[in-house]
């Protein structure tokens, strides 16, 4: 969180699955609308949001790569979500118009490989979805081209660290960290590849 503006600003969380990352930023006090374009997946997004009691947080049904929002955002985070895309230019030209000047872009994605990974290949074969590599000269490089004007690298680390003494953010952070780890125990995604994603930054 150390990456996006402070408290209470306001953020764009792009393809929140569950709405956990919305969650959580609530949580931390932000101002957060999660988009992703699974109703079902929305559904169990605004459960999360009452069973944690997040406040300034709600959800939008929409396709990333059309959103209509513009200038109203002070950040905006693709986490493990924008090598989804079918389109990635205009997924991030999306982000982009949502920020207001000055406003910053902060990408978790995978790196080159993800695509070929086993873990990805059975996520096609199930749910039929688009698992792309999605390194970071990648991001960095269409995020130029549709109008950020400067880009920050960063190194991410393995263990999860506490942040603060946040009513209910502990837990959640908890529970969450034991999913993740089990989604990649169960998926096969070693540790050595986990960590070579960065931290992408864009601002504009």
């Amino acid at each position: 969180m150390s990456l996006l503006p402070p408290a209470p600003a306001r953020i764009l969380d792009l393809g929140v699955g569950t709405g956990w990352t919305s969650t959580f930023l609530s949580l931390a006090g932000y101002d957060v609308v999660g988009v992703d374009i699974a109703e079902d997946m929305i559904e169990i997004a605004w459960a999360n949001k009452e069973r944690y009691g997040a406040e300034r947080l709600e959800f939008v049904v929409s396709d990333y790569e059309t959103l209509g929002f513009y200038e109203e955002f002070d950040g905006a985070v693709f986490y493990d979500s924008l090598h989804h895309a079918v389109d990635d230019r205009a997924a991030l030209d999306c982000a982009y118009r949502a920020l207001k000047q000055g406003g910053v872009l902060v990408c978790h994605e995978p790196a080159s490989g993800h695509a070929k990974a086993e873990e990805s290949v059975k996520a096609r074969e199930l749910y039929d979805v688009t698992e792309r590599d999605m390194p970071p000269k990648q991001i960095i490089d269409v995020g130029l081209e549709v109008g950020f004007e400067s880009h920050e690298l960063y190194s991410h680390s393995w263990e999860p660290e506490k942040i603060g003494p946040v009513k209910g953010l502990d837990a959640i952070c908890r529970l969450y960290w034991e999913k993740l780890m089990g989604f990649f125990g169960a998926w096969g995604e070693s540790r050595k590849n986990y960590e070579r994603r960065k931290m992408v930054v864009l601002k504009k």
